[in-house]
């Protein structure tokens, strides 16, 4: 009897022994692959790996920058069967095969901290596909020396593209009426984004994706606002001459948040409000490009309880003030933004950047479609002629939406 129970024991401390080899020999490895090519990134990355790695047993976190062109490279990991478990994402989280995230989202926790209009973002049709981290919203730098010289009030949170031009006029010289100022009241941004204009008529789609809306009055004052900035009013600076925010001799500029460091000259006073509000039919309207930047995590991993753990834990308080402070992004949980805004100035007024969130709409870009529709739009010799001011916005809008919706229907009968 006692020999049986011995025997017994002896098997149970073997197989414990066992399985705890067994669990040793499944310690999990989570790939992390990131974006972009800034040092500042890649540092603040790797050491968040680290201490992840660190504090959870079980657990090692490889974060890794694969460089060149991130999407076509990790298309390419994933489409070969290259491990890849969490993932960055931009604006464009169609390109790669992310796993839905409601569970993480409905148990919520750290995740709440996440402002409302950013986590939408990365919803599509009810359904959390990625969470942002962080963003690139875009606000108005002012140089505060050229507005004193011109008697100008600095610009508040509630002005509008009517006085934005005012002042832009009252600070613009161009001494021998050459159309070609010496020194410049607005510079706005490239036609890159002049998609974010047209938001001043609210998000490019209707609710269910299915319809583009690019004729609304607020798009089409959207539109002509871009073309009056740029070409009608000579308040930019044009191209090929020495009128840059760094020589002192611009206004204003739009800019994101990744434009900060290079505008930190010395020598020049300057500060940021959000973009002017747009008056349409007498009402005010709010537009701003916003772009989110966002883990999601590999529809084909291996390890999708260990990279929920893992996402999860990146929106700990912790972690979002370190990015926050890193300044590498805005960060979007509310533990970030003390961090954020504790950086040195300038700009003083960095929740500004933070407040535009608010100001965000559903862009062209963020449709399943959106890189299809848009490259249907912008390659349309209307829309050419359209930006150059060479044929008005409210002629040309009816046609852009109609090949932008032809590309949207297309998509939807696939699916």
């Amino acid at each position: 009897m006692h020999r049986r129970v011995g025997r017994v024991l002896l098997t149970t401390a073997l197989v414990i022994a066992l399985s705890g080899l067994t669990g040793l020999a499944q310690d999990v490895k989570l790939v992390w692959t990131f974006c972009c090519a800034q040092e500042s990134r890649r540092v603040l990355f790797e050491e968040l790996a680290r201490q992840y790695s660190e504090q959870t047993p079980g657990v090692e976190v490889e974060a890794i920058y694969p460089g060149g062109s991130y999407p076509a490279t990790i298309q390419t990991w994933i489409a070969g069967g290259t491990q890849v478990d969490v993932m960055w994402t931009g604006q464009n989280m169609w390109a790669f095969p992310f796993e839905m995230l409601d569970d993480l989202v409905d148990v919520g926790g750290d995740i709440r901290s996440v402002h409302p209009s950013m986590m939408q973002s990365g919803e599509w049709l009810g359904h959390q596909v990625v969470i942002p981290y962080g963003a690139n919203t875009h606000t108005f730098a002012y140089n505060t020396s050229l507005f004193d010289e011109a008697g100008l009030a600095y610009p508040t949170a509630d002005w509008n593209w009517d006085e934005a031009i005012e002042m832009a006029e009252a600070i613009t010289r161009d001494t021998n009426n050459d159309g070609v100022p010496e020194q410049a009241g607005l510079l706005p941004y490239s036609t890159a984004v002049f998609a974010s204009f047209l938001n001043y008529g609210g998000d490019s789609y209707s609710e269910d994706g299915r319809k583009l809306d690019l004729t609304n009055p607020g798009a089409v004052a959207g539109a002509n606002l871009y073309v009056d900035i740029t070409k009608r009013l000579g308040i930019a600076p044009a191209a090929g001459t020495e009128v840059a925010w760094q020589n002192g001799n611009i206004g204003m500029q739009q800019i994101g948040i990744f434009n900060v460091p290079s505008m930190r000259v010395d020598g020049l006073s300057w500060d940021i409000a959000p973009l002017p509000g747009l008056n349409v039919e007498g009402e005010r309207r709010t537009s701003t490009f916003v772009s989110m930047e966002a883990w999601g995590i590999n529809r084909l991993s291996q390890h999708k309880n260990e990279a929920r753990d893992f996402v999860r834990w990146l929106f700990s308080e912790d972690v979002m003030a370190q990015i926050g402070a890193a300044g590498v992004v805005i960060p979007t949980s509310s533990y970030g933004y003390a961090s954020f805004l504790g950086q040195n100035p300038p700009p003083a007024n960095l929740q500004a950047f933070i407040d535009s969130f608010a100001y965000g709409h559903q862009q062209i870009g963020t449709h399943p479609a959106g890189s299809d529709v848009w490259a249907a739009i912008a390659g349309n010799a209307l829309y050419t002629q359209m930006i150059n001011d060479q044929a008005d916005p409210g002629a040309v809008l009816p046609e852009l939406e109609r090949v932008g919706q032809a590309v949207l229907d297309e998509y939807w009968s696939k699916q």
